[in-house]
């Protein structure tokens, strides 16, 4: 096993390094650690200032590596901003996108303007899916949110994977975490998942757990101050999409779903997909009631050569199977993809709030708190 293949198990699968991989993983965690801790520290002394935006500002992150819901969150809740008549926009970093650094508008609100490999997958599929919401990205936020101030008449930006991003003053900070793995091992980076120390939480204004069944995880209990909020939600299977519909032929169109989930039941299916958790993808397909008849799993954020797309379909194919499924994520990075003898869709996958009256009131009230 490589050692690129030791370090992704040791962070992703919880597995116990040989001696000699434990002391270097543990000393670089233990810099990192320190590094971060230092960082976060001068921002709350106020030795280093976050720069006020001129807008109500909610960050959605993580003190995990990996993905925890934050863009369906992040899509859900600029829709209820937008449905309570906030005019809202989206900050992403663009991680990914060859205009990261330089930073474009992906969506208007009404026009998408950049392409996934430009805007980066998850940025790309935010412009795509959201109607009346502009989508921007930059690896200054504060810059992308005097500009959609100036640009849209913005009044609530919500920052997308933002929690580690301290140069920004935000007004609500809200961080998601797996309620079936909260913090992995509770190591940091590279001997662990952590971004950063768990202490770090007590930035946050409150929690959403996410993969949750109502109930906060015991680790969560004790940590998490009784007078902050915590909400609970799951990520459901919402339906199937075309493949055609994220190759730009359908963009500005129709955005109804090709096949509700019962389309799944008992048909031979090939999976694949490059996200945090693979096999949670996979899983999840089983239990709609496909029979998969194979799976390729790839890193998260992994770019689709045309030479691995073609082996996916010949695998698919040859598999017996009769069409093939991926990730929404991976979808709008596949291009004008169009295998022949198979056709493909995405499963779309929404945010489902435990108690929905209770987050969006907490929503408003903390936007309302802001103009106070």
């Amino acid at each position: 096993m490589r050692i690129e293949e030791k370090i992704r198990s040791v962070i992703n699968q919880g597995a116990k390094p040989d001696p000699v991989l434990d002391a270097v993983l543990s000393a670089a965690g233990a810099g990192y650690s320190a590094a971060m801790r230092l960082r976060a520290g001068l921002y709350q002394k106020g030795l280093k200032q976050a720069q006020k935006a001129p807008l109500f500002v909610l960050s959605f992150g993580n003190i995990t590596l990996g993905g925890t819901g934050k863009t369906p969150l992040a899509m859900h809740t600029a829709n209820l901003l937008a449905q309570m008549g906030i005019k809202t926009a989206i900050a992403s970093r663009g991680y990914g996108g060859s205009m990261q650094k330089r930073g474009g508008v992906v969506s208007d609100g009404s026009r998408l303007l950049l392409g996934p490999q430009q805007a980066g997958d998850e940025p790309f599929l935010m412009g795509l899916c959201l109607e009346g919401i502009p989508v921007v990205i930059g690896a200054n936020r504060f810059r992308s949110a005097l500009f959609c101030a100036k640009k849209f008449n913005t009044q609530a930006l919500i920052c997308d994977d933002a929690f580690q991003h301290l140069s920004l003053a935000r007004n609500l900070d809200i961080v998601l975490v797996d309620g079936k793995n909260p913090f992995g091992n509770g190591r940091v980076f590279p001997r662990g998942p952590l971004r950063e120390p768990i202490k770090a939480l007590s930035r946050a204004h409150a929690l959403v757990i996410t993969r949750s069944s109502g109930n906060t995880p015991d680790l969560i209990k004790k940590i998490w101050p009784n007078n902050r909020p915590v909400f609970h939600c799951s990520h459901e299977p919402e339906g199937l999409i075309e493949g055609a519909f994220f190759s730009g032929e359908k963009i500005g169109g129709q955005r109804a779903f090709a096949h509700d989930l019962t389309a799944l039941a008992g048909k031979k299916v090939f999976a694949f997909s490059g996200i945090a958790d693979n096999q949670n993808f996979f899983s999840s397909l089983e239990k709609l009631g496909a029979i998969l008849t194979g799976t390729r799993a790839f890193a998260d954020h992994h770019a689709y050569s045309p030479v691995q797309l073609e082996e996916i379909a010949q695998a698919a194919l040859k598999s017996g199977a009769g069409q093939i499924i991926t990730t929404t994520k991976d979808a709008v990075r596949l291009g004008k993809w169009n295998p022949p003898g198979i056709s493909w869709y995405a499963l779309s996958i929404k945010i489902r709030m435990a108690d929905p009256a209770a987050y969006h009131k907490f929503i408003k009230e903390s936007f309302l708190a802001f103009g106070k």
